[in-house]
């Protein structure tokens, strides 16, 4: 979801992009997503926001199987104590197949966006700068250089670009690879957990948070 949306936002700026993703997209659950066979909640904030890059998305995930909720249908918890509801939030639940496959066509429409199905093995560098990628083929396994100006990471944890950058030739004072995460430790029942259950009066979710 990370790589479709910023594909999404370069490619609205104009800049031709292309995605190289190893998974198949025929439909179905992707392996590469671990988890992929939990159900999804949208948040207000994050809906709002897809809904932006994406118009009627929303919209068209209720169409397809989505449940929308909203109002005292939301309740949410933590340590045990139900959080204040703000008037006006919805929130989604759905499947990551459902969600994943509708960001995934609306980007691939773009005509600056192409797809590369090869799993990428490395960087190339030019000088300091990184100047592309390497990809792996998945038949012939046959190593292949896709030139970039820009290279955009969004495998998350499974991320092997300080591997890539380590093997690199270039000196360690002339290039950096950073990630945009922090770890923090918080002690346990910090953070609220979810269930979501099906409402007895409508077939909408309730999100409930313990």
């Amino acid at each position: 979801m990370a790589g479709l949306t910023a594909a999404r936002v370069l490619s609205q700026a104009g800049v031709h992009v292309t995605i190289v993703e190893p998974d198949g997209h025929s439909g179905g659950l992707r392996n590469g997503v671990p988890q992929r066979q939990q159900l999804h909640a949208l948040l207000d904030m994050g809906r709002t926001q897809l809904d932006r890059m994406f118009p009627h998305l929303t919209r068209d995930l209720v169409a397809d199987g989505a449940s929308l909720a909203a109002g005292e249908e939301i309740e949410m918890y933590t340590a045990g104590a139900r959080k204040f509801g703000v008037p006006g939030n919805e929130l989604v639940g759905v499947t990551r197949e459902l969600l994943e496959g509708h960001v995934r066509r609306r980007v691939s429409a773009e005509k600056h966006v192409t797809t590369v199905r090869s799993k990428a093995c490395g960087l190339e560098f030019t000088g300091p700068r990184i100047s592309g990628i390497l990809y792996r083929e998945p038949h012939s396994g046959v190593v292949r250089e896709l030139q970039a100006d820009a290279v955009v990471d969004a495998m998350g944890r499974s991320s092997r670009a300080h591997a890539a950058h380590r093997s690199s030739p270039v000196p360690r004072d002339r290039g950096t690879v950073r990630h945009a995460h922090r770890r923090r430790a918080l002690p346990l029942g910090a953070l609220p957990t979810a269930s979501i259950r099906e409402a007895e009066s409508a077939a909408r979710w309730t999100v409930r948070r313990r």
